[in-house]
């Protein structure tokens, strides 16, 4: 199923409803524009939900962000898809939190990676929540992927920049180079893989990340299971203003302010 156009401002399935083909899986294409109550559904069938941008425009969320509930055993794919040529990117905002998915017992990807160059790089933030947060449990993995442009996040308690966490036997998996910005008032994360169950928690950053806090890790990488491991935590660029580094359990750390 594929949605071509979009909609005034409802609660929900700006995008295409899942739920129109039973439980099928559905490929939903958010064209180019503006959704003012931003852009939300609940799968009914593996989801893959497409960013598009072109020579003329890109998704605008002003407001409310991306949301994606996934339903038990329901895959989730959120990416970008380069139209007629190059000149847009996507720009999302959201007062909770500007893109998020959360499945269960399947895999949970945010591939946030440009298409295209020569252009305004994508630009995702939040004004009190999570920037990118992906969360999926049993066997299913959760992944962040970035390549450029800038994730800002803001919270009046814990923080979170970018981060991809699993409680189950998946992999938790952040990949990229955007930069990332974290403010809170007290703890949080810049950027981080949490694997909690069984699961490796893999980490390759590139971008700068900064976190301003009382506490927390701008690089967190946490594999705390039986069986757990951390993969490979490099070329970061971070700075820390209250917060720590961290990679892993009994890893590499540091308190106070860091720069890396």
């Amino acid at each position: 199923m594929v949605a071509l156009a979009p909609t005034a401002a409802v609660a929900a399935n700006e995008c295409g409803d899942p739920s129109s083909n039973g439980a099928t899986s559905d490929a939903l294409v958010c064209v180019q524009g503006t959704y003012a109550g931003g852009i939300t559904t609940n799968t009914n069938g593996n989801l893959t939900l497409v960013l598009s941008e072109t020579n003329t425009g890109a998704v605008v969320v002003p407001a409310n962000g991306i949301l994606v509930n996934g339903a038990p055993g329901n895959s989730i794919l959120i990416a970008r898809i380069q139209g007629v040529g190059a000149g847009f990117d996507p720009s999302i905002t959201g007062s909770t939190g500007g893109i998020r998915a959360f499945g269960s017992n399947a895999n949970v990807v945010v591939d946030l990676t440009d298409p295209d160059t020569g252009d305004t790089p994508i630009s995702v933030s939040a004004t009190n929540g999570a920037g990118v947060q992906v969360a999926t449990s049993g066997v299913g993995a959760g992944t962040i992927a970035t390549s450029n442009g800038t994730i800002q996040a803001n919270s009046a308690s814990a923080v979170v920049g970018l981060q991809a966490s699993t409680s189950g036997s998946g992999a938790a998996t952040v990949n990229g180079g955007a930069t990332v910005t974290a403010t809170g008032a007290t703890g949080g994360v810049g950027v981080a893989a949490f694997a909690t169950g069984t699961g490796t928690a893999n980490l390759n950053y590139t971008g700068a990340v900064s976190l301003t806090s009382t506490s927390g890790s701008s690089i967190a990488a946490q594999a705390v299971g039986v069986g757990g491991v951390v993969s490979t935590v490099s070329d970061a660029k971070v700075s820390t203003s209250g917060g720590s580094f961290s990679i892993g359990a009994n890893g590499l750390s540091a308190s106070g302010t860091v720069t890396l």
